[in-house]
């Protein structure tokens, strides 16, 4: 048993999730983006611990946590709206009226990041790397890959959550919000349409050299957009991130797969 909610605040979103595995039931919660928690309780028999965890469930639903599910096998739900591609600039502005009561700037952009061509973000685009206690990203960043360079990024999750594409290396063209200084790595989910967009999900990534250092909570994004390829890392919630997306069906609810997650050196 392994389930997910989610409680939408507005300008954040929070996480509840729940597996039982035999007598053992795991809790794990937080803001999605930030540093999140977890629990294990104990009990007699996987019937009491199962029953546990309904009364748990029972509670979340009736604050108004909203069921996502987690890993479910099979393609995106066909009833969604088709994906329409959009300009890579179409997709900033949404970013930036997502923004607004919030900042009272435009978002600035760098060029040429590594191999990426442009960044945007409102604080520092050329180097928002994690927090101090590496928690979590330090601030929602998109960005432009020109071309057809990286479309298989769209079609394979493997190479945003792992190390295969370098985006976890800004010295070797990748993304600098995702710059570790050490390997992070765990258990995520994704969702996506094949060749169109690709979402992915790390609620509890842990660092492979520091044992005292919190989990680590983010979402990577990568969609077509008429340019190229656009990128994001994320803090925020799933519904801006598809916002901004151009995602018409919203955040998915459905169709996610489980990954295993691995970033940093090495």
């Amino acid at each position: 048993m392994k389930r997910r909610f989610e409680l939408d605040q507005g300008s954040f979103s929070e996480f509840w999730a729940v597996e039982v595995k035999g007598e053992d039931l795991k809790q794990r919660y937080g803001r999605i983006g930030a540093a999140s928690e977890s629990n294990t309780r104990y009990f007699a028999s996987s019937t009491r611990a199962k029953a546990v965890a309904e009364e748990l469930i029972a509670e979340k639903i009736e604050k108004g946590y909203r069921e996502v599910e987690w890993v479910v096998p099979g393609a995106w739900d066909t009833k969604h709206p088709p994906f329409v591609v959009r300009s890579f600039e179409a997709c900033v502005a949404d970013f930036a009226s997502l923004q607004k009561g919030k900042v009272k700037k435009e978002p600035k952009r760098a060029e040429n990041v590594g191999e990426l061509d442009i960044a945007v973000a409102f604080k520092n685009p050329t180097d928002p790397k994690f927090t101090s206690n590496s928690s979590a990203i330090a601030e929602d960043t998109l960005y432009l890959s020109r071309g057809d360079g990286k479309l298989d990024l769209i079609s394979n999750p493997e190479l945003l959550f792992n190390d295969a594409s370098g985006l976890d290396n800004p010295d070797e063209g990748g993304m600098p919000a995702l710059h570790l200084e050490w390997q992070t790595s765990g258990e995520g989910s994704w969702a996506g349409e094949q060749g169109s967009w690709i979402v992915l999900s790390g609620d509890n990534l842990y660092s492979e050299h520091d044992s005292d250092a919190p989990p680590m909570s983010m979402i990577l994004a990568a969609w077509r957009v008429e340019e190229g390829v656009a990128l994001a890392a994320w803090k925020g919630s799933g519904k801006t991130l598809a916002i901004v997306m151009g995602l018409s069906g919203g955040w998915p609810s459905q169709g996610w797969e489980s990954i295993n997650v691995w970033l940093g050196e090495g």
